[in-house]
């Protein structure tokens, strides 16, 4: 199929998925076709004779590699009576056996490759669809076609054995399990609600376990071949490959495959429409927060033609201007919710919804709903501001220039959902040089009636559900729809003042400072890394990179942190970054920054670690002056705000409220006050220690970890001229103080706890336990013992997951997570973490321990050592090509005395890696006098179950 004929199915595409779009034109405007969106020309598209569709694109970002998807058109709403769960369950299975890929041979494979399951291979299961994730190296022929061949083998070959389905209905149960927290038994509830008289309310996809535990195989493998067919797939693939080559490989591949003689028709569900408010007040015990949406649905109207680009613009313009007024209301003194938002998100081809959403105090839900419906009744009444429309437009401006200028470095996983979307829904994919020209044509004429016009949806009565959540208190449990009912129905009988303009602004820095110097430069060997050191005693670390177009990216580091806070001022520490986030800088309100920042992509945020504190943040390549603006505010101006600091603490205390009803709560607080030994610095936050917070104090406590740039090191890495850059730091970051002189880290005392210890907790209604085993000791701090604990967690990883998941059912997921400190003291820790049956803990806790004890006992299979190895050298060729890969490597190299050369010959020690090493690992770090065992059990008594629940 050549390009031309591929480029006209598109558009004839992109014209047939609106016929009541077209239908509903005037005759006078047929005669004068609008203008169509034109799709991207450099993608092939096209469709096989047996309905298989494809999209590919050739992208160069990550270099050798590419992004594959299988998207097939069935979900959880295709299934029959009899399969509640089979599409996820299907999902599940494709991954333990097909045709050249038998049992499990298709994860061996792909990690013997350096895939790594999760992040690199994956799928999801919703109501619509079920998407396969994969992503293989090109500059390996052999790894890209067996990428191919998976993708061939998940839509067509799967063998379904009896023994491999049998061995899955455990780990889907797990994954069932796991999931079965307040908000997911509050949303089984507010679904029948919101998706009323329809598939949706009754075809959740996770299914009914019943099904799942007892339905033959045969249930599943009809579902297979209902709907795993070439009609209703898509292939995608985008990266940096030939695309006629790979458009022939597809062609080749799936063009053979055939429909169902007889297929069953695959309907589109609706949600029925309906006149009246429908209302849920849904409430758990183990709810922490209170939650209000108030959902509208509406009909999608598809965008196809230009002037469509208008309309959505439009739209993103009203809730870009709404969504400012709302978190300014949020951070008054006194904010009815602790914070709002509207949103508009399409939900399949036939539902989008559009709303509002706030959380809420549990005592004020209707105060919440008030204050929220009224920012929308006060848009409708009076409309918007032109100034507020004119900082909205700069900032759509602004995002789309540098989405443009960043066109040729876009990652391939970063596009790969624009066509996952084109297929499912049959949206539109024009380019991004497409993209710019209509926005730098269309946003300049957008006025305030158009944007104004958006409320109207908002706030119509028909198709309205409104939802609230919460704990178990009287003022949820005896909420009722009347209450609800008489706050919306009232809201036009307010009296509501229009919104006031803030007026003009100054300059962002009222004051600027004398200028200092770059006294000195060098360059460290072999890192390409600029070192300058500044008249102040500032150090700034440049790396200029050409990975990613106007994009610069900043990090600051200072030693002390918290650790300089003495312990009756900790808590203050804890909250005094927020002080200053909240409360803005010099003479200008958090609103006030925003409004002064409107077409400028620049941000900073301030952070106070244990052991040191600092900056990170990010700007485009014209914007870094802004960028170094906000270091110098920061360093020198934070801004005291009384109502915003009392907004934040109302938020937080709100949080804290009933953060013991969660049981995950409460483990999370045993697991650490265990492991720090109830050490005062590592005790959660709750409502009586957050009492402890004193704004003032806060305040000092910044000022004093920020004072001066003397023993800061910035570093500032991306598309930079560092010629242009000099004066620019000279004078923003050269032009701060010195400071009181260099400082470092004091030791509190926060150490992990001596030899062996088992503790548990019973809590929650759940059938669930939480398993947390803990190795832990001291190391010598070097990097190469550092990769040497990193990767015997990555391959102890692997083979659990093979073990405690896929053999023995016992889990849907299990993690090890090194911690690794340096200062104020080298210690460490292995944890392995994973949720189960209550009835199983013992067993797999025994199971884990002898896998360990194998391990330190003699070297494990060779796979091991080899699949992490060439998963992190397949990891270091993408990450090489990213600018917050080197940020951290700088930064880490700062923060730990690690030399920068040593992060560079990371290829040397992945080469080391082998059984023997992580032998030798494994008894140096998960020796087992140095053990921790921690267990949550569900409540007895809970577990009973109000109304029968759990029966």
């Amino acid at each position: 199929m050549n390009i031309s004929r591929i480029r006209a199915v598109a558009v004839f595409a992109a014209l047939v998925i609106a016929p009541n779009f077209l239908a509903a034109r005037a005759q006078s405007e047929i005669t004068a076709p609008p203008e169509l969106i034109v799709n991207d020309p450099e993608v092939r598209y096209g469709v096989l004779a047996n309905g298989l569709t494809y999209y590919v694109r050739a992208n160069n970002t990550p270099s050798d590699t590419a992004e594959l998807r299988l998207v097939v058109k069935a979900g959880s709403v295709l299934e029959d009576d009899d399969q509640l769960g089979m599409a996820h369950f299907l999902e599940h299975m494709l991954f333990n056996g097909t045709e050249r890929f038998p049992e499990n041979k298709l994860v061996e494979t792909l990690e013997s490759f350096g895939i790594a399951f999760g992040p690199e291979v994956n799928a999801y299961t919703t109501f619509e669809q079920t998407v396969y994730r994969l992503s293989v190296r090109t500059d390996d022929q052999e790894q890209f076609m067996t990428g191919l061949d998976v993708l061939e083998d998940w839509a067509f070959n799967a063998t379904l054995e009896e023994e491999a389905y049998e061995s899955e209905r455990n780990v889907i149960y797990e994954e069932w399990r796991v999931g079965r927290d307040a908000q997911a038994r509050m949303r089984e509830q507010t679904y029948p609600v919101l998706f009323r008289d329809s598939r949706y309310a009754e075809r959740k996809p996770i299914g009914d376990m019943d099904i799942i535990l007892n339905a033959p195989v045969d249930v599943m493998k009809r579902f297979y071949d209902d709907w795993y067919r070439p009609d209703l797939m898509a292939i995608i693939a985008i990266g940096d490959f030939n695309p006629d080559e790979t458009v022939a490989h597809i062609i080749e591949r799936f063009s053979g495959y055939e429909n169902p003689e007889n297929p069953r028709p695959r309907p589109e569900y609706g949600v029925p429409g309906h006149d009246e408010t429908l209302i849920a007040a849904v409430h758990d015990a183990e709810a922490v927060r209170s939650t209000i949406q108030m959902y509208v649905k509406y009909e999608p109207r598809p965008t196809v033609f230009r002037d469509d680009v208008k309309r959505d613009l439009s739209e993103q313009l009203f809730y870009i201007i709404l969504n400012r007024r709302l978190s300014e209301v949020s951070r008054s003194g006194e904010a009815p919710f602790l914070y709002g938002y509207g949103f508009s998100n399409p939900y399949n081809r036939t539902l989008s919804l559009t709303g509002l959403a706030a959380a809420v105090g549990e005592d004020s839900i209707l105060s919440g709903l008030d204050a929220l419906v009224a920012e929308a009744e006060r848009v409708q009444r009076y409309g918007f501001l032109e100034s507020e429309l004119e900082l909205a437009r700069a900032d759509v401006m602004s995002f789309f220039e540098s989405y443009w200028k960043q066109r040729f470095d876009m990652e391939s996983n970063d596009m790969v959902d624009t066509f996952v979307d084109a297929f499912l829904l049959g949206y539109t994919y024009p380019s991004i040089d497409w993209q710019w020209e209509a926005v730098q044509e269309m946003l300049p004429g957008i006025g305030l009636g158009d944007v104004n016009a958006v409320a109207s949806r908002l706030l119509g009565d028909s198709n309205r559900v409104v939802i609230i959540n919460g704990p178990s208190v009287p003022a949820v449990t005896e909420l009722r729809d009347s209450d609800v009912l008489a706050v919306l129905d009232g809201i036009e009988e307010r009296y509501l003042e229009p919104w006031e303009d803030t007026g003009e602004l100054g300059e962002l820095v009222e004051m600027p400072p004398e200028r200092g110097a770059v006294i000195s430069k060098s360059r460290i060997p072999d890192t390409g890394i600029e070192d300058w050191r500044l008249s102040n005693g500032a150090r700034v670390l440049v790396m200029d990179t050409d990975l990613r177009t106007d994009e610069v990216l900043f990090r600051a580091v200072s030693p002390g942190g918290a650790s300089l806070v003495d312990d009756d001022r900790y808590v203050s520490a804890q909250y005094a970054t927020d002080a200053v986030t909240e409360g803005g800088l010099g003479s200008y309100s958090v609103e006030d920054l925003r409004q002064l920042m409107s077409g400028i992509n620049a941000e900073l945020t301030p952070f106070i670690y244990e052991t040191y504190e600092g900056f990170s943040g990010s700007s485009t390549s014209r914007d870094v002056e802004t960028l170094l603006k906000l270091v110098y505010l920061h360093h020198t101006a934070p801004r005291k705000d009384t109502p915003a600091w009392d907004a934040l603490m109302n938020r937080t205390a709100e949080r804290l409220r009933n953060r013991d009803s969660s049981p995950f709560t409460l483990y999370g607080d045993l697991l650490w006050e265990t492991i720090y030994q109830d050490h005062f610095r590592a005790r959660s936050m709750n409502l009586e220690r957050l009492a402890r917070a004193e704004l003032d104090e806060a305040l000092d406590i910044y000022a004093d970890r920020f004072d001066g740039a003397g023993d800061f090191t910035y570093i500032i890495v991306g598309d930079l001229e560092p010629d242009e850059l000099e004066p620019l730091v000279a004078k923003w970051i050269g032009g701060l103080p010195a400071g009181p002189g260099p400082e470092t880290w004091v030791d509190r005392g926060l150490r992990n706890l001596d030899g062996t210890t088992e503790v548990s907790l019973e809590a929650g209604q759940e059938p669930l336990s939480v398993v947390t085993q803990v190795w832990h000791g001291d190391w010598d701090g070097s990097f190469n013992e550092r990769y040497r604990i990193q990767s015997l967690a990555d391959a102890l990883e692997m083979k659990l997951t093979r073990t405690i998941r896929e053999e023995f059912g016992g889990t849907y997921s299990i993690g090890v997570y090194p911690h690794l400190s340096v200062h104020p003291h080298a210690d460490y820790r292995l944890l392995v973490q994973y949720s189960c049956d209550p009835e199983r803990v013992d067993e797999l806790t025994g199971r884990v321990r002898e896998i360990v004890d194998s391990w330190r006992t003699a070297p494990p299979e060779d796979r091991y050592a080899a699949d992490i190895a060439a998963s992190q050298n397949r990891s270091l060729s993408e990450n090489i090509e990213r600018n917050d890969w080197w940020l951290g490597q700088i930064s880490f190299s700062v923060v730990t005395g690690v030399d920068p050369k040593d992060l560079m010959n990371r290829r040397e020690l992945y080469a080391s890696l082998t059984p023997q090493v992580l032998n030798e690992a494994a008894n140096d770090y998960m020796v087992g006098d140095r053990y921790l065992e921690a267990v949550l059990y569900p409540d007895p008594l809970a577990m009973q179950g109000e109304e029968g629940v759990f029966e």
